[in-house]
């Protein structure tokens, strides 16, 4: 006859032991799951990463790509462009000239080394003319940022519209280059003159003036 004090502990054994189990598998498959959620969490920033980073390289390979065949182009323009940087030149169209030599990027092509100063010159031009007060030629109510501005860029307009600016330079200086300089000086003078009061002596001898001397003149003058 079967012990049923036996039976009864050998079933609540079996039990536990189900039950342990059922328990353990529960609890792998949990972590399995878990695991798998974090590594799937992982991977995908990985992914999103790995593929912003191919389209960046693909946008800076074709961006060089573009700026290369850009290049070439204008370069092989070079006598149509470098006539009209001189009919601009020629009207003194400081403005459009130094908008058109950033559009063509022609400071940094070499194949524009005859046309480097007066490309300069008239940039300088342009960005000094930009920190002007020429809406009143009796107000001078300029903050003391855009005095500093103008002065530092004036500076570096009359460094940049000298001839010795270039005597170390792989520039090719002609004379009618060594013209269109002069003039841009000519009408950087009549603007200084007429709206900061600027003397004919100043301007003979501001090429020897640094940056914060021609400040102190400015807010004299003024």
């Amino acid at each position: 006859m079967e012990d049923k004090y036996y039976t009864e502990s050998h079933k609540k054994a079996i039990d536990r032991y189900d039950k342990d189990f059922n328990n353990t598998e529960k609890n792998v498959h949990n972590k399995a799951d878990s695991n798998s959620k974090k590594a799937y969490a992982f991977a995908i920033p990985a992914v999103v990463i790995a593929l912003l980073l191919i389209a960046f390289i693909g946008i800076a390979l074709t961006g060089s790509v573009k700026k290369a065949v850009k290049k070439s182009a204008i370069t092989n323009n070079y006598t149509e462009i470098s006539n009209k940087i001189y009919s601009y030149l020629d009207s003194s169209s400081y403005k459009e000239l130094s908008d058109y030599s950033d559009e063509i990027d022609a400071l940094d092509n070499k194949a524009f080394d005859k046309e480097y100063s007066v490309l300069m010159g008239a940039r300088y031009y342009v960005w000094s003319v930009g920190f002007m007060n020429t809406n009143d030629s009796d107000n001078y109510n300029l903050t003391q940022s855009d005095v500093s501005n103008l002065a530092y860029y004036l500076s570096q307009f009359y460094y940049y519209t000298q001839l010795s600016a270039y005597k170390d330079k792989e520039v090719t200086m002609t004379s009618d280059n060594e013209k269109y300089l002069n003039k841009m000086r000519e009408d950087m003078g009549v603007l200084l003159k007429k709206y900061y009061h600027i003397t004919d002596e100043d301007l003979e001898a501001i090429d020897t003036f640094s940056s914060a001397r021609i400040e102190q003149c400015l807010i004299q003058r003024g």
